[in-house]
């Protein structure tokens, strides 16, 4: 392999929060079910218990939280009768209520009898959002290779666990531990510089897929800090000298505290992680396999990072609150003698239960002049149910309700005042931003009552969407 004439030198920073330790009581509960033995076979038995316990050594190294007696979660679970798959969301519902579990992990292990292996199945469930957060699958061959299959099925849990984590401290207006990968190559050509950087992608892939953040070159560091020139010369000029010390205060006067510095000379690759009070180093070749650079990469982090905190408020709420800009278009059986109407719209519903959820909508709005009715100011007040489809960010909301609407009508025949039972239904599609917050499009038609000249009134809304 052609040797490396580069050196580079990149550095994952993270910057220290913004806000107080919070009481420990705040933490989240964990409960893990023992997984469901679904072989048919009691020697696999002791797969039922490892899995739990290797799932708990690998959470306890990177996160903070509370696990739960693990007779309590058994004796809730126990009162569960599991489907020929396992336990469905209404059951890990179930068990983290008579549990009082934020979080539930669980899942079961079955032999693929075709590929000679043994699949094991598990599923994170967020109690407060009545969701699941994440899941894994691994399958492993029916031998020895069983016990590392289970560590890395452990890993895969813990991955998912912080992904949400970290979303739901940013989504609470806290400032996360916000991971940069900043770099700044030397070379003295162009073929260097392509090389350093294609280094750089390397390195950028395999810490993403690890531990979610935001990563960027020193150059796109110094535009986001608004690095004036001198400074940025400085700190270039420690890079390329090596000069680590130096170059770790002057990043401190930007708010970062921890660094990880990854210097590439030659053939050889040199990582240190620095802490707020340890640091750590590793090192590889640079023709490493990916499985050894990634299992270096994870230890100096892990001597080095702080754990995580699983709050118990993390989640989705079943609350959902639109409101917005609405327009419709009303139409009498006697004739069509209504103009356009603009006005607000505000829509909430809760899900109380999966298979009850009330809904609620009021609607003003102003009525333009169209033929002989010269204004109209009205609205409605309506009430009923609907069901809520949610995949990733989007959600779609079928409803129907009933209730009054009322309306002052001036026209050439006088003004007139009416208060009438109403019908109506509508459909709203909404995309989350983040897991509280987006927007929201409500389709909607609603049916006046009336023996003399009932009216049909159909719109549209588009709406700023909370959920909590």
């Amino acid at each position: 392999m052609r040797t490396l004439r580069y050196g580079l030198c990149a550095l994952v920073l993270a910057q220290a929060p913004a806000y107080a330790a919070e009481p420990a009581n705040d933490l989240a509960r964990v409960g893990i079910v023992k997984f469901i033995n679904n072989t048919g076979s009691e020697d696999f038995g002791w797969v039922e218990q490892s899995l739990p316990d290797a799932i708990d050594t690998s959470m306890k190294a990177r996160f903070e939280y509370q696990r739960l007696e693990e007779d309590k979660v058994q004796s809730a679970a126990s009162q569960v009768k599991p489907g020929p798959t396992g336990y469905s969301r209404e059951d890990a519902e179930k068990i983290s209520t008579l549990s009082q579990a934020d979080i539930l992990i669980y899942g079961n292990f079955y032999p693929d009898t075709e590929a000679d292996e043994l699949v094991l199945d598990a599923i994170i469930y967020n109690a407060a959002g009545k969701r699941v957060i994440g899941r894994v699958e691994n399958r492993t061959p029916l031998n020895a290779k069983i016990f590392k299959n289970i560590d890395q099925m452990a890993a895969g849990i813990v991955a998912e666990i912080y992904k949400f984590a970290l979303q739901s401290s940013q989504d609470s207006g806290k400032k996360s531990k916000l991971k940069l990968l900043v770099l700044v190559p030397s070379y003295s050509t162009s073929e260097e510089e392509a090389q350093a950087k294609q280094e750089l992608e390397s390195l950028k892939v395999e810490l993403q897929a690890k531990t979610p953040g935001r990563y960027l070159t020193i150059f796109e560091f110094f535009d986001e800090y608004h690095v004036v020139e001198k400074e940025q010369q400085l700190s270039l000029g420690y890079a390329k000298r090596r000069e680590r010390t130096q170059l770790q205060l002057w990043l401190e006067n930007y708010g970062v505290t921890n660094a990880m510095i990854v210097l590439v000379t030659e053939n050889k690759v040199n990582i240190t992680a620095i802490g707020a009070a340890k640091s750590a180093q590793v090192s590889y070749a640079v023709n490493a396999s990916p499985e050894e650079r990634a299992k270096q990469l994870a230890a100096v982090e892990e001597k080095v990072r702080a754990k995580v905190e699983i709050r118990k408020d993390a989640g989705v709420g079943n609350v959902a609150l639109h409101w917005g800009a609405a327009v419709s278009k009303g139409f009498l059986s006697s004739g069509d003698r209504l103009g356009v109407m603009t006005g607000l719209n505000i829509h909430a519903s809760w899900r109380i239960h999966r298979y009850f959820e009330p809904h609620l909508q009021v609607e003003a709005y102003y009525g333009f002049k169209k033929e002989n009715v010269s204004q109209m100011l009205g609205g409605s007040a309506m009430a009923g149910l609907g069901y809520t489809f949610s995949s990733g960010k989007f959600a779609v909301q079928p409803y129907a309700l009933g209730g009054i609407f009322a309306a002052e009508i001036k026209a050439v025949a006088g003004v007139f005042n009416v208060l009438l039972p109403a019908a109506g239904s509508g459909l709203i599609v909404s995309y989350f931003v983040s897991p509280t917050w987006g927007f929201t499009l409500n389709t909607h038609a609603q049916y006046v009552f009336d023996n003399s000249s009932p009216a049909l009134f159909a719109g549209a809304t588009l709406a700023t969407t909370l959920r909590f």
